[in-house]
C-alpha cells in the first residue's frame, strides 16, 4: 500500500528487492516513477520500463540510455506526451523515418527534431498539416518558402507573422493569400504595387484602409491597398 502512495517507500527498500524483478514490475505497474529506484539492471529491462511508461510516461527519464534510443519505448512515452522526446537519444530525433512518423500524428514534436530535420521540407509539411505552429521550430531557411508557409497560412492567417521578411514583403505571394484568406493589412507592409494602385473584394469603401480584413464579408465591396486616390 505505501508502495501506491509514494516512491520513498522504494528508497528504504533493500537493494536485493529493489533488484527484485517480479517485485519492481509489480511496483512500477502501480507508479511508475518508482522506476527512478530500481536497480540499474531493472532500468535496462524493457518489459519494466514499458510498464513504467504506461503508468507514468515521465518515467522515461530514469530508463538507461540504451532504452532512450528504442523506437518502441521513446513511442510509448509520446504518445503521452510529445515532450518525452527531450529525452530520446540524439540518434533517434535524428532519424527521419521515426520522426517523420511521430510529427504525422503530433506536428508540435517538431521542436525536438535535429537540427537537419528541421530543414527537411517533407518533415516540417507533415507537422504542419497536424499543427500549424509547428513552423515556429522550422529551419530560418524554410520559413522562406512559399509551399511551408502557405501550409501553415491556409490553416491560421496569423502564422504568417513567422514568415521570413522577404516572404512577406513578396507582393505576388501576398496578393495570392489575401485573395484567399482576406489576411491582416499589417503582414503586408512595404508591398510595392506595380500600377498606381491595386483592389481586392472586401468590406468597407473603396480608398479606405483596414486594420484587419474580415472573410465574413469577403467580396461585397472593395478594399484598396494603399487607398485608392478619390478622382
Amino acid at each position: 500500500a505505501a508502495v501506491r502512495q509514494t516512491v520513498s517507500a522504494i528508497r528504504y527498500a533493500a537493494e536485493e528487492l529493489r533488484a527484485d524483478r517480479d517485485f519492481m514490475l509489480n511496483v512500477v505497474r502501480a507508479n511508475g516513477s518508482a522506476l527512478l529506484m530500481a536497480a540499474e539492471e531493472l532500468r535496462a529491462d524493457r518489459e519494466v520500463v514499458l510498464a513504467a511508461l504506461q503508468q507514468f510516461w515521465p518515467a522515461i527519464a530514469y530508463a538507461a540510455e540504451e532504452l532512450r534510443a528504442d523506437r518502441e519505448v521513446v513511442l510509448a512515452a509520446v504518445q503521452h506526451e510529445e515532450s518525452a522526446l527531450m529525452y530520446a537519444s540524439e540518434e533517434l530525433r535524428a532519424d527521419r523515418d521515426f520522426m517523420l512518423a511521430v510529427v504525422r500524428e503530433n506536428g508540435s514534436a517538431l521542436l525536438y527534431a535535429a537540427d537537419a530535420l528541421r530543414a527537411d521540407r517533407e518533415v516540417v509539411l507533415a507537422a504542419m498539416h497536424q499543427f500549424w505552429p509547428a513552423i515556429v521550430y522550422a529551419a530560418e531557411e524554410l520559413r522562406a518558402d512559399r509551399e511551408i508557409v502557405l501550409a501553415a497560412v491556409l490553416q491560421e492567417e496569423g502564422a504568417l507573422m513567422y514568415a521570413a521578411e522577404e516572404l512577406r514583403g513578396d507582393r505576388d505571394f501576398m496578393l495570392a493569400i489575401l485573395h484567399g484568406k482576406g489576411l491582416l493589412l499589417e503582414h503586408a507592409r512595404q508591398l510595392q504595387p506595380r500600377s498606381e494602385h491595386f483592389c481586392w473584394p472586401e468590406c468597407g469603401r473603396p480608398g479606405q484602409r483596414f486594420g484587419r480584413l474580415r472573410r465574413s464579408c469577403v467580396q461585397t465591396a472593395y478594399a484598396c491597398w494603399p487607398p485608392c486616390r478619390s478622382s
